[in-house]
């Protein structure tokens, strides 16, 4: 699981608003995990996403995985500060009393039952997915991430490397939608079609972490070969941007026209 969190980050991400991305109490793994920041440090450049998951592939304990993948530091001892919290695994591992959990921490707080049942329906779904597939299947999934050749670092460069490189695999040839698809989580996949939120390209204020990142690290070779297609134009997965307080007007105008509707939607996927 966490070799499909690292390498599937983007799209993952993506289905979060901008102020859920990689925040501070939910941090992202491919820039605050002791993994990214050691490699950083040793090799002068992030990993590429596939030398990552092959890493955690290869942890050989429980513990040594969740410290390797979960940020921790001397002000935060703990490891709920990432986007993925393990840190009742690593309690368990360890001897320490506590439920071997994994808390999923970027969703934001909604009333929306449609919502709530399709993110339940994701994080079930990638979990369950995961006990199940065998080696084979998984590892063709991974290879997937051979073909992103660029992230989104936030540091004022993006927008020059997305001119020059082309949009991330995340947002063109590979979103959340088909890997949803992939994994047949063909309901999430969907629902969020046309929910998505791109990353933002904007210079962000960096963590101390992310701060030490090396934009020579930020882009790995271009594939050799054109990915094939397998989703529609990506245009289509950002709407028009609206006044904040049209979309408030008409989301209120939404729940109270279909809130019975989602009621006896929700009462029968109960049933």
């Amino acid at each position: 699981m966490v070799a499909f969190l690292w390498a599937f980050e983007p799209q993952l991400t993506s289905l979060h608003p901008e102020g859920r991305q990689n925040g501070q109490w939910a941090t992202s793994m491919r820039e605050t995990s002791p993994y990214a920041r050691n490699y950083l440090k040793t090799h002068g450049e992030r990993p590429h996403p596939l030398a990552g998951a092959i890493h955690f592939l290869n942890c050989k304990t429980t513990t040594e995985l969740i410290e390797q993948a979960n940020y921790s530091d001397e002000y935060a001892p703990t490891f709920k500060f990432s986007a993925y919290n393990f840190q009742g695994m690593y309690d368990r591992a360890t001897g320490v009393d506590g439920k071997p959990t994994i808390e999923f921490r970027q969703h934001a707080g909604t009333l929306s039952s449609e919502a709530i049942l399709n993110w339940i329906k994701t994080a079930v779904g990638i979990i369950d997915y995961l006990r199940k597939v065998d080696d084979s299947t998984l590892l063709s999934l991974l290879r997937i991430v051979e073909h992103e050749s660029w992230e989104k670092l936030g540091d004022g460069e993006d927008d020059k490397r997305e001119r020059t490189l082309g949009p991330i695999l995340a947002e063109s040839k590979f979103t959340i939608s088909d890997l949803l698809t992939a994994i047949g989580l063909h309901g999430p996949a969907a629902y969020y079609k046309h929910r998505w939120t791109r990353l933002p390209k904007e210079a962000r204020e960096l963590t101390p972490e992310s701060s030490e990142r090396s934009s020579e690290g930020a882009a790995g070779q271009p594939p050799e070969e054109q990915f094939e297609d397998q989703s529609e134009e990506s245009e289509e997965a950002s709407e028009t941007e609206k006044p904040k307080a049209e979309v408030l007007d008409e989301d209120l105008e939404k729940t109270e026209l279909d809130e019975k509707a989602e009621r006896d939607k929700l009462d029968k996927e109960i049933a």
